[in-house]
């Protein structure tokens, strides 16, 4: 019928618009949809690091660099106990 009154290119062109339209619908529901994931993802992680007493993320990388020093101190102190007894052992 759209050809009988020479609208056959027009309603091609409406056509695809309309695809396109759908398209982008699509993206913005799957779009939506990731932006909720990630929101609740950071409200997790957010409330874990309250429970772990942190209340300002911010602070994490000072907090990270506190506790691998301590895991470095930890360890050298283990590397002396455990020579110290391998020193009395082989005596």
């Amino acid at each position: 019928m759209e050809e009988a009154y020479g609208f056959k290119n027009s309603y091609r062109k409406i056509n695809s618009l309309q695809g396109r339209i759908d398209s982008l619908k699509n993206k913005k529901v799957a779009i939506s949809t990731e932006i909720d994931i990630l929101q609740n993802q950071y409200n997790e992680k957010l409330s874990e690091l309250k429970e772990l007493g942190i209340t300002d993320p911010s602070i994490l990388p000072d907090k990270i660099s506190e506790l691998e020093k301590e895991i470095e101190d930890a360890i050298a102190n283990a590397d002396i106990i455990i020579s110290d007894i391998e020193s009395k052992l082989g005596s």
